[in-house]
């Protein structure tokens, strides 16, 4: 039963991230341009690394 749970929550995270999460918050002005090039280059990086995660995720909710 526990792999249900999991599931769950697996799916709750998925619908979290692809709405957007919009209850985190009101909106938000962007940062980016504050950021200095290295902390620029970082957060790229930082997000590409998240996207390809939970892409690799998401295809092994699909695959089960």
């Amino acid at each position: 039963m526990q792999g249900h749970g999991m599931n769950r929550l697996g799916h709750g995270l998925l619908v979290m991230v692809l709405l957007g999460l919009p209850a985190a918050g009101g909106a938000a002005e962007p940062v980016t341009p504050k950021l200095t090039p290295k902390l620029d280059r970082l957060l790229r990086q930082e997000m590409a690394a998240v996207e390809e995660a939970m892409q690799a995720i998401f295809a092994a909710m699909i695959r089960g």
